[in-house]
């Protein structure tokens, strides 16, 4: 069952490569100049992690990450930015690495809210712009974007095909994050929303 879907993951892949080597190209002055992942191998060696994504339990659970903050590392995804703010609780990373318009979602962040800022190789260029402490890049879909730390002797690859949360999760345990736990990572749906 599960051959013909790898098949059809090969063509959309095929099809999708021009336009993520269109992506990922003109962000190579951008990905040359910050840090790649590979820098934070082993740095949280025994540290725990959570990794805050954005489905229903995040509701239920945000405030509860305000007791966990100093003792983990907070690893959110860029659709919770807005959440997290409301709720007063300052995330020790923040990832994005789709290719479609993520800006809105760091709307009114101000310089010294996120300490680090992950950012994918094909993501939109202004997010580059985006007020963090420190930004560094990774490969969220390495078969399409490890070419580029190829280029530059470094392996930032998460192995996570393009998925935000799942790339702070292979993130997490590049850094040596242990134990790891989730809020918001639901793969469910609540009412007709998606997530």
């Amino acid at each position: 069952e599960a051959l013909p879907n790898l098949g059809e993951f090969g063509r959309a892949l095929h099809q999708m490569a021009p336009e993520f080597l269109a992506y990922c190209s003109r962000n190579l002055a951008n990905i040359a100049s910050h840090p790649s992942a590979q820098r934070l191998d082993g740095v949280f060696e025994g540290v725990p992690a959570v990794i805050v994504a954005a489905g229903p339990s995040l509701d239920k659970n945000i405030a509860r990450l305000k007791e966990v903050k100093g003792r983990a590392v907070i690893i959110a995804i860029n659709q919770t930015v807005r959440a997290l703010r409301k709720a007063g609780v300052q995330p020790d990373i923040v990832l994005a690495c789709d290719y479609q318009n993520l800006a809105y979602q760091f709307e009114g962040v101000q310089p010294g809210e996120l300490p680090a800022l992950g950012l994918g190789a094909s993501v939109k260029p202004d997010l580059f712009g985006v007020p963090a402490d420190h930004t560094f890049t990774f490969a969220a879909s390495p078969i399409l974007e490890n070419w580029i730390y190829g280029l530059l002797g470094e392996e930032a690859g998460t192995m996570a095909a393009g998925t935000v949360s799942v790339s702070a999760l292979f993130l997490a345990l590049r850094m040596g994050c242990s134990p790891i736990s989730v809020i918001g990572l639901d793969l469910a749906l609540a009412g007709r929303k998606y997530y």
